[in-house]
């Protein structure tokens, strides 16, 4: 007979004397939960935590040559009124 523990529901651990084969089958399925867990934790990640990391993401609505057309006009307008105020 073999000890192992499980959680109850307050979370405390609850030593539970079983057979060898019902162990090493408890064993794998916590294995293979961790390893579902793992997995998930790994390919699944939040845009939060992308951003804090340092990553942008792109805007697929916006319209990169119209924001470089407002940059252009910004730059022309302020190119006018300088010289505007140099004719004054």
């Amino acid at each position: 007979m073999v000890k192992i523990y499980v959680k109850n529901a307050d979370g405390q651990k609850v030593y539970v004397e079983v057979t060898e084969a019902q162990a090493s089958a408890y064993r794998e399925e916590k294995q293979k939960e961790w390893r579902s867990e793992w997995n998930e934790k790994y390919h699944t990640v939040s845009f939060d935590e992308m951003v804090e990391a340092g990553y942008d993401l792109a805007d697929a609505d916006s319209d990169i040559d119209r924001i470089f057309e407002e940059k252009d006009e910004i730059k022309r307008r302020k190119s006018m009124l300088k010289t505007l105020k140099k004719a004054l």
